[in-house]
């Protein structure tokens, strides 16, 4: 009898751990959108905005984990949510199984983008906060006018010859010009941000 009554309390702790885990993300309160088998679909072929999607499985010990910080990415680009949004899709839970399957999802977490109104998605790489971000950027940059969202601002580099045009005397608009490397993501960056 003292056995059983021991193990209770560890019994409880593991039910808990359990709770918790499969709710990694919350609807209404992380800044993303939370997917499902039956929205899916319609969220990122109907929209205007791109998209990055992580699927995951809530009993994954390396999605819960991995939990902070992709709701860190979310936070950190919400701004971003007219160009591209960021979601989540459960493959832990039954009803989305087939749904991951169609994605070619067979590890936990994988990141998949999205272009909007087309049914094409580049597979994500590094689990970095800033890696995660660059690749968002990339992967907007990377698309013909014809194919970015709408809300994305063009992403090309400005040629210094092309300097002087953007201080145009009768203009009520701030302008602010950002000068940096090859490889940087800052102006880039600041584009979205604003």
């Amino acid at each position: 009898m003292a056995a059983a009554g021991g193990s209770g309390p560890l019994v409880l702790l593991a039910l808990l751990l359990a709770a918790a885990a499969a709710r990694l993300y919350r609807a209404g309160e992380d800044p993303l959108t939370v997917l499902a088998a039956g929205s899916v679909r319609q969220a990122l072929l109907n929209s205007s905005a791109a998209w990055v999607v992580q699927f995951y499985s809530s009993s994954c010990g390396h999605c819960i984990a991995f939990a902070p910080t992709w709701r860190a990415l979310a936070w950190d680009v919400k701004d971003w949510e007219s160009a591209i949004r960021v979601g989540v899709l459960d493959c832990g839970e039954e009803e989305n199984y087939e749904t991951c399957k169609e994605y070619g999802i067979h590890y936990y977490p994988t990141f998949r983008c999205f272009i909007f109104f087309v049914n094409l998605y580049s597979a994500g790489a590094d689990r970095e906060l800033r890696t995660v971000r660059q690749m968002m950027i990339d992967f907007l940059q990377n698309h013909s006018q014809e194919l970015r969202p709408p809300a994305c601002p063009p992403l090309d580099p400005v040629l210094s010859s092309e300097i002087t045009s953007l201080f145009d005397k009768n203009s009520h608009h701030y302008t602010a010009i950002v000068f940096e490397s090859n490889d940087s993501y800052v102006g880039r960056e600041v584009m979205y941000d604003l």
